[in-house]
């Protein structure tokens, strides 16, 4: 996203400059309109976008173009990406079954940019922390993985999902494009504990990813120590 932000920052800056020649003033002196540039404060010296991109990109040579490789590691701005999970779940006490009821989202986005992608990414992002918290398991046998397909290798499917809730928290400002703030993947890393603490909760703590039915239920008949 940064590296199309500084490519298009630098295209702006060349299509001011053209225009700038046009109107025969400084670079500076020269602002973006609604189908053009015009010379600051005086719209009847617009100049059409349309003739300033033919003319830019004849100096360039017959394409208008940039480039950017985005930010070094070193000088990106530090981000800091907050996210708040929580799910609601059942656990059968005598199979040790565990079905997922709802699972709620709330991400602080800086800005939400197009709050309906945004949800999408939420919750693609979920529902893979749903599967690594109960199904998604690589079992080996002899050094060699036995899940070889996806009839044993276990993905969450439509049927699986729970209700799923997002909230968008928006208000401080972050270093993306019109202060906005990464998302991504950034939603399936706190699945796997809020599913655990669930279980917890409603039944027995389960160290072990995936949290199956199995492993719940021999949590749950494992004996007491005397004493505690």
């Amino acid at each position: 996203t940064m590296a199309v932000l500084q490519a298009a920052d630098e295209l702006k800056m060349r299509l001011a400059e053209v225009a700038a020649q046009q109107l025969e003033c400084a670079a500076e002196d020269v602002e973006l309109a609604a189908d053009g540039y015009q010379v600051r404060g005086h719209p009847d010296s617009r100049v059409p976008m349309q003739e300033i991109i033919a003319d830019a990109a004849a100096m360039a040579g017959g394409t208008l173009e940039a480039r950017s490789a985005g930010p070094a590691r070193g000088q990106r701005a530090p981000q800091s990406c907050i996210v708040a999970c929580v799910v609601e779940a059942e656990v059968d006490p005598e199979t040790g079954r565990l079905s997922p009821l709802k699972l709620t989202f709330a991400h602080d986005v800086g800005r939400a940019i197009n709050p309906q992608l945004l949800q999408a990414q939420i919750e693609g992002a979920g529902v893979q922390g749903l599967g690594m918290a109960l199904m998604e398991e690589l079992p080996s046998q002899d050094g060699r993985i036995a899940a070889v397909h996806l009839g044993d290798y276990k993905m969450p499917c439509p049927a699986d999902l729970p209700e799923l809730v997002s909230v968008l928290v928006e208000g401080a400002p972050g270093p993306g494009p019109y202060e906005a703030k990464a998302v991504a993947e950034l939603s399936n890393c706190p699945v796997p504990a809020a599913v655990a603490n669930a279980v917890a909760r409603a039944a027995a703590r389960v160290f072990d990813l995936p949290i199956t039915a199995e492993r719940v239920r021999e949590v749950l008949l494992r004996p007491v120590p005397s004493g505690s």
